[in-house]
């Protein structure tokens, strides 16, 4: 073979590489255009996204595109909710990630366990900075916010009061009622401008060695925060489309519910349904439910939270008179022991947040109707009341900016 026709053979050779290559590349590039075609016309298909829902749902156990997880907590329960789950999030990863952050809260906040923080502060005559975790400091800064907003009706040092008239881990009922000279002794004891919270570093600090504090009236609130916060940062990396967060009745919601988060729009965006319930009194010194409960109004929520405060479930009764855990600090006494003081059957809050609204309707159980409603006027929050008398029947009071509220009552 001569060398030219080896360079014709190999430039041949080479010629037919060439078209090999060129095919197959043009092979891949209508590979890749027609699925990303494909791809794109499925995104946008409704039906598709519901098979891929449901497909999601078998794989979580989600049941109509939510998924549930309880538990119990703070000597009450919880329930948390995500609609839309991703095939990672199944009840047992939502429960454990819900019970994580309960657990803390109890851990740091509760006056029934010794080793808590606050039991810690309280046990301690130091009137040196305490040291305390974030989170701690945090709830008290919130408290003291709330306190000096409300004239004090809120207080969280109102922690011997609430031993004193057996509201707290110790609850043997008294014999009869205390003298005014017993409850002022008592009183001096209590008082917010008594308590200072830092946060950097975070520290608690008291000014007399006999204060201590109770968290009951914010920390369930605090605690539906931290969850909805930790959900929230799942919901940003689309874990899940919305997300609902309860603890014993205190509740939080945030993005979206129903299918038009999947792309399916002419499913509408379904909001999350609340109801407040009518508060039927319990036994005495049973913080149980009483009866079964009956619903005074349903509330539609797509993204904040709702708390509701009221005596109904934890009361005493002595000499005929019942009286309940939510005490007045400027008289040292239940709020329903003052004179004419009106029957607040319960104050529902709608805020951004739970703790915020967890204090606050504490604060206006205590404030009652009128003193209560022109703060909520003034601060424009969202509240409703539920007076009850002395038949039973119930009436409602409301703020101004309740009305922006989407509720609507419940008949009988």
């Amino acid at each position: 073979m001569t060398q030219e026709n080896t360079d014709k053979e190999n430039a041949a050779e080479s010629t037919a590489s060439g078209s090999s290559v060129f095919a197959f590349c043009r092979t891949i590039l209508i590979v890749v255009l027609v699925g990303y075609l494909v791809f794109t016309f499925l995104k946008t298909n409704p039906r598709f996204q519901e098979m891929l829902r449901k497909f999601s749902d078998a794989q979580t156990g989600a049941v109509g595109g939510v998924l549930s997880a309880g538990g119990e907590t703070m000597g009450t329960y919880w329930n948390v909710k995500i609609s839309n789950p991703s095939r990672k999030w199944n009840e047992k990863r939502l429960a454990e990630t819900a019970q994580e952050i309960f657990d803390r809260y109890d851990a740091l906040m509760s006056t029934y366990r010794a080793d808590s923080e606050v039991s810690l502060f309280n046990r301690s005559d130091s009137l040196d900075w305490f040291p305390v975790s974030a989170e701690t400091a945090r709830v008290v800064a919130l408290a003291q916010r709330v306190a000096a907003e409300t004239g004090g009706a809120f207080d969280v040092t109102v922690a011997p009061l609430v031993n004193f008239w057996r509201f707290g881990p110790d609850k043997a009922p008294l014999a009869a009622f205390p003298s005014d000279e017993e409850i002022d002794a008592v009183r001096a004891k209590v008082g917010y401008t008594k308590l200072e919270a830092r946060l950097d570093p975070p520290a608690l600090k008291k000014s007399i060695p006999e204060l201590s504090i109770d968290l009951s009236a914010v920390a369930k609130g605090c605690a539906v925060d931290a969850a909805a916060d930790r959900l929230a940062e799942e919901l940003a990396k689309d874990a899940f489309s919305g997300f609902m967060v309860e603890v014993g009745g205190e509740v939080r919601c945030g993005g979206v519910k129903g299918l038009a988060a999947l792309g399916a729009p002419e499913q509408g965006v379904q909001p999350w349904t609340l109801g407040i319930e009518k508060p039927v009194d319990a036994a005495p010194g049973d913080d149980a439910a009483g009866d079964a409960p009956r619903l005074a109004r349903v509330v539609r929520v797509q993204s904040g939270a709702i708390a509701t405060s009221g005596g109904a479930r934890n009361a005493f009764v002595i000499g005929g008179k019942r009286f309940s855990h939510i005490i007045d600090p400027a008289t040292g006494k239940p709020s329903e022991l003052a004179d004419g003081a009106p029957r607040v059957g319960s104050v529902s809050i709608f805020l951004p947040t739970c703790a915020e609204a967890d204090a606050y309707a504490t604060a206006l159980c205590v404030l009652g109707p009128e003193k209560g409603l022109a703060l909520a006027n003034r601060l424009n929050i969202p509240a409703l009341y539920l007076m009850k008398d002395e038949n039973g029947a119930f009436t409602e009071l409301s703020s101004g900016p309740f009305a922006n509220i989407d509720s609507e009552p419940v008949a009988e």
